[in-house]
């Protein structure tokens, strides 16, 4: 199996997991006041569409392993899947109504997100290829 297949199905199943846990959190700070409470009213659609949305997200970062690709343009393909994804998960479930004041604070949060992860992405590979650089003109002069 290619290594990049092979990738994509563990960061997807590990996604799954994570996705009904991250759902199982949200649901228990913003629903019922204990467990047992939460048991009772949570539908297992509902664990997992966030399943479903985990395993996209986590799957889709295998965009960054594309080396032909550029950070900026690895990071816009993911959040073009991952908005698409909670968009249309989000009005299956009933709780998104595209173009309501949900979507558009979603939206912005979700902008302001991904921009921080692709500055925190370029910094760090800017400063990799740096001491790359410095590593090479120092074999370079010996």
């Amino acid at each position: 199996m290619n290594k990049l297949v092979k990738k994509t199905i563990i960061l997807g199943v590990s996604g799954f997991f994570l996705g009904i846990f991250v759902g199982m959190m949200i649901s228990l700070l913003t629903g019922p006041g204990s467990f047992d409470e939460y048991l009772d009213s949570v539908s297992f659609f509902y664990l997992f569409v966030g399943g479903v949305h985990g395993l996209i997200c986590m799957a889709g970062t295998i965009v960054y392993d594309i080396e032909k690709w550029s950070i900026a343009g690895a990071t816009f393909t993911h959040f073009v899947l991952c908005m698409t994804c909670f968009c249309l998960l989000g009005w299956i479930q009933g709780w998104l109504e595209f173009g309501s004041a949900l979507f558009w604070t979603m939206t912005v949060m979700e902008v302001l997100a991904y921009f921080i992860v692709w500055l925190i992405m370029y910094l760090t590979y800017r400063r990799k290829v740096g001491k790359l650089n410095e590593d090479l003109a120092r074999a370079k002069g010996k």
